[in-house]
């Protein structure tokens, strides 16, 4: 048995497979686009009269999305081929949108029609829509899914490094699509039955579920360190995870709230709340661990006592394995172990065992040599969190207005919002939006901030020094 840290008697698979590395899974289901987009039937005029710049666009995006419509859908299925085809796709559509928004009469036949079924939505059903904001909200969508599978691919090989980046590129875009994009497309409940995807909340839970997965690379390279960490540091790494699974269920009321028969909240995949309650409980427990051995350390047999019995107390199932009920939420314990969850059975169980003889040995060192006061369940709290795996914002994607029609709007500089104002736009509107820009975020020097603050801590966590 190779020990990782002090008083962590646990085997490589052990540590990979069940426990310190078990990530969100989406199963079989990845964004889908089932319809081919005629741009160059429905904007003909433009196609046929228009300049060399419009026509190139238009014939770029109905070739591009093909590409990821193909790409999406075939059988030799590369999530790296298909990332970087939504990546080439993504600046065009914006920029027909961007030039659509500045330009008020732009002739079309017909309308564009846009149909996708997202990864969160656990229905057989393609949601259709004609607005271009549709468009790009799955397109984000399926890039954040494309970097999150990438990232398990790397996962599954080792390579915890390159997982990690890649966890945090799906976390960034993920965050980008919930709180900068959706927010101004405001009439996209309009359908009786919206897809999850296109509720902010489906976002943030899965931002912070890849958040906890880059998160949870960091504690097992800590762990495999040659020289091993600090108990207290990886306490507060765990705590980490432990805070960002609370955030991702801070996210099921507001889902809930919306939804109904059919609704985003009753098709979006409920196994992303189940698999948050398991970090959330499993985390906890090794935040306490490891914060009993530190106090161990210290010769604190009574505080080390209480934190250990703790952690023995969080290892628990909220249901029987043989009951059918589902798991719930806003209750604490863990998944019943059966269906997707029976494989963790054996390794709780061990990792009960080992807390529990840790919490032994820390109770016959209190009642024969320190004899400290033990605190009760209550006082113990979670160590202060340490999160280490931070993501950037998602850069903003410079697009040019074009010109699409002789009476439009000539030209115009190369904007750096992401976006257009498209509050009111649809692609059959006979004016543009005069909506303003949204300010420009002002968590940007905290965001900063927490990057310069991770980086340090990580210097300091390999250098060995106690944080």
């Amino acid at each position: 048995m190779a020990s990782f840290a002090s008083g962590i008697g646990v085997s490589e698979p052990y540590v990979q497979s069940h426990l310190f590395l078990r990530v969100f899974r989406l199963g079989s289901r990845k964004p889908n686009a089932n319809n081919v987009v005629e741009y160059l039937s429905i904007f003909q005029e433009v196609n046929r009269c228009g300049n060399a710049e419009a026509k190139g666009l238009l014939q770029s995006l109905y070739a591009q999305r093909r590409t990821v419509q193909l790409e999406l859908a075939s059988e030799r299925f590369s999530p790296a081929a298909t990332l970087a085809a939504l990546q080439a796709y993504l600046p065009m559509i914006s920029t027909l949108l961007e030039s659509l928004n500045h330009q008020p009469r732009v002739p079309i036949v017909g309308e564009l029609s846009f149909s996708w079924k997202g990864a969160f939505d656990t229905s057989s059903m393609h949601t259709q829509y004609t607005e271009l904001a549709y468009e790009i909200c799955m397109v984000l969508h399926s890039t954040s899914i494309m970097h999150y599978l990438i990232a398990l691919d790397f996962l599954d090989a080792n390579n915890l490094r390159e997982a990690s980046q890649q966890f945090l590129l799906a976390a960034s875009v993920a965050k980008h699509l919930s709180q900068d994009f959706l927010p101004r497309w405001t009439n996209r409940s309009s359908k009786s039955s919206p897809p999850p995807e296109i509720h902010e909340y489906s976002s943030m839970l899965f931002h912070h579920l890849c958040i906890c997965a880059a998160q949870q690379c960091a504690i097992v390279t800590a762990l495999r360190k040659p020289e091993g960490s600090q108990a207290a540091v990886l306490a507060r790494l765990c705590s980490g995870v432990v805070r960002q699974a609370e955030l991702a269920l801070t996210m099921r009321p507001e889902v809930a709230a919306s939804s109904g028969s059919g609704s985003s909240g009753s098709r979006i995949d409920k196994e992303m709340y189940v698999h948050s309650c398991f970090l959330k409980e499993l985390f906890s427990a090794l935040a306490y661990e490891f914060q009993g051995q530190a106090l161990m350390a210290k010769s604190n047999t009574g505080s080390a006592l209480a934190s250990l019995s703790k952690a023995c107390a969080l290892l628990v199932q909220q249901g029987s394995p043989s009951s059918s009920a589902s798991h719930d939420p806003s209750k604490s314990g863990l998944p019943a172990f059966r269906g997707s969850y029976i494989d963790i059975a054996v390794p709780i169980e061990q990792l009960l065992v080992q807390i529990q003889a840790e919490a032994s040995r820390a109770k016959l060192e209190n009642e024969q040599v320190y004899f400290e006061p033990v605190p009760a369940f209550g006082d113990v709290v979670l160590p202060q969190e340490a999160l280490i795996a931070i993501p950037s914002n998602m850069p903003a994607i410079i697009v040019k207005v074009v010109e699409l029609g002789p009476d439009s709007q000539k030209g115009g500089e190369a904007n750096e919002t992401l976006l257009p104002n498209f509050s009111s736009l649809s692609v059959a509107a006979s004016a543009s939006s005069s909506v303003p820009p949204p300010p420009a975020s002002s968590d940007n020097g905290r965001a900063r901030s927490d990057s310069q603050m991770a980086r340090e801590l990580q210097q300091r966590l390999d250098s060995g020094e106690e944080i």
